[in-house]
């Protein structure tokens, strides 16, 4: 696996007016802190899950150019990931209030999970000729007797909302899951499925 650099400047090549030096001061299998700094003035702090972009996944730019990752990959978290994955901390004791997400979030993912229950690995295929398929690993769950969608992706780093939820449809047609209801919460929208693990006699 090609993992994240200990150390970066952002803009590599041109792309930033005024670059920031990123320096990693921990990591896991879980996530990763990074300090931002200018100049030797530390700026914030940036925590998140990591995330894997598997082998064979075809990247594709505006100009027309493809590239097939050869490696399984460890990525930085992109702006829209922030509040989701990722998130920065500014300010006095910013360095401490890092490191208190960090190890929330390491505390999290290794809660125990359902290891009497496997899916099987959801395939994406595609539909347009050249695409090449994606094999995910089997979807992790929550070792509580209900859980969301959310909580699946907490714990499945190799996943996102739209492929996760191809992969519940799948757990369901293969009686694998079942859904059980949905979270009450207060205001309009729509109100989260709860799911449940079906249990094999």
């Amino acid at each position: 696996m090609i993992k994240l650099e200990t150390q970066f400047v952002s803009g590599a090549g041109g792309f930033a007016q005024e670059p920031l030096t990123y320096t990693q001061i921990a990591t896991n299998d879980t996530a990763a802190v990074y300090e931002r700094s200018r100049d030797g003035k530390v700026k914030d702090y940036e925590v998140f899950l990591h995330k894997v972009t598997p082998k064979g996944f075809v990247q594709k730019f505006p100009n027309g150019k493809v590239n097939v990752i050869e490696d399984d990959t460890q990525t930085y978290p992109s702006s829209e990931q922030f509040g989701k994955r990722a998130w920065s901390f500014h300010g006095t004791n910013s360095k401490d209030a890092a490191m208190a997400k960090f190890n929330e979030l390491t505390n999290k993912a290794n809660d125990p999970v359902v290891t009497s229950v496997k899916s099987t690995p959801y395939v994406k295929t595609g539909g347009k000729r050249g695409r090449v398929a994606v094999v995910r690993p089997s979807v992790k769950l929550p070792n509580v007797a209900s859980f969301t969608m959310n909580d699946l992706l907490k714990i499945n780093s190799s996943y996102q909302q739209p492929n996760m939820y191809q992969a519940v449809k799948k757990m369901i047609g293969d009686g694998q899951l079942k859904a059980v209801g949905v979270v009450e919460k207060a205001g309009k929208g729509k109100k989260p499925v709860l799911y449940a693990a079906v249990k094999s006699l």
